[in-house]
């Protein structure tokens, strides 16, 4: 038994992975963008021109898009919208670029009415994978809201190195990282409803995709609706995860049922909901076999202790 206990342990400790269930929105491109300074390849159409690129697997020069003008040339696309409330920790957009010569080409990304570039990268003859990242809105400087997400446009600029040939892009699409909270016993994270803790214990979360030393709040309300904790500044670690955090939410006293764990970013003023968990008075310890077989011979020595004692006595 002793063997099978730490067998247990050793599985939750070192197998098990830490950190999982880091959230990530693909969304691609839905129509064409505030102007188009590039043309279609073969099968593309214009005012349709998001369509030769928003495919799931980039297919090469069986659709693309593409620009011979000399200096500098830009296309923007529009992208699927978000019903999503959670916080955004990174916006990455993803294009896979190539030149038939040899030339240069820019990812940007256009919000507020502001075109933001990014860096100018050599392309080759062959489609390779490029991205830019922006961790914060550079219009706002602040961090991004769905709303933003939702109004955002990307697209690529083509510059002229000398001897302008052509530049293609075949496949584009935008990557929305956003953290994950939910307590540490969840058996299928980051949201499901399956783990199962007591009301004699503190509660532990697990998490990912938060920036590096990230501070959040945390609240956790009962299955009748009242606050069984607000926890303030838990911080996140220097790879942005939760791993098994002690939260030192003590769950005594809560209503039993479905709890909830809402997260804020903004010092409370808003709390978004993360996960849910199941909360349970503690279990009664039950006499099992193998307790009786492990207390019998102590019954059976006490038994002869007695039978010897009272058939000593005069």
């Amino acid at each position: 038994m002793k063997k099978l206990a730490f067998a247990l342990v050793f599985i939750m400790i070192f197998i098990l992975p830490k950190g999982v269930g880091a959230e990530e929105l693909t969304l691609r491109p839905n129509a064409d963008g505030v102007s188009f300074g590039w043309s279609g390849g073969v099968g593309c159409t214009a005012g349709s021109y998001y369509e030769c690129v928003n495919e799931t697997v980039q297919d090469g020069d069986t659709t693309y898009l593409y620009t011979t003008s000399a200096g500098n040339r830009d296309y923007y696309l529009n992208i699927e919208d978000s019903t999503q409330t959670r916080f955004i920790s990174n916006v990455t957009v993803y294009q896979y670029l190539r030149t038939l010569g040899n030339e240069l080409a820019t990812i940007f990304i256009y919000t507020g009415a502001t075109q933001y570039l990014g860096t100018e990268y050599s392309l080759t003859t062959s489609y390779v994978l490029y991205s830019e990242s922006w961790p914060t809105n550079p219009n706002t400087l602040n961090n991004w809201t769905w709303s933003d997400i939702n109004s955002l446009q990307v697209g690529t600029r083509s510059s002229n190195s000398g001897g302008m040939t052509e530049n293609r892009v075949t496949q584009i699409w935008v990557n929305v990282t956003f953290g994950s909270l939910y307590d540490s016993r969840d058996p299928a994270p980051p949201n499901s409803t399956g783990g199962t803790w007591y009301t004699n214990e503190v509660l532990n979360v697990s998490g990912s995709g938060w920036r590096s030393n990230q501070v959040i709040d945390m609240k956790v309300n009962a299955s009748d609706g009242s606050t069984i904790c607000t926890q303030l500044g838990l911080t996140a670690s220097a790879t942005g995860t939760f791993s098994d955090y002690d939260t030192g939410c003590s769950l005594s006293g809560a209503a039993t049922g479905l709890a909830t764990i809402y997260v804020s970013t903004d010092g409370g003023a808003t709390w978004t909901f993360y996960d849910q968990f199941d909360l349970q008075a503690p279990p009664v310890p039950e006499f099992s076999l193998g307790m009786g077989l492990a207390l019998l011979p102590i019954v059976i020595y006490f038994l002869l202790r007695r039978s010897v004692f009272k058939y000593a006595s005069p």
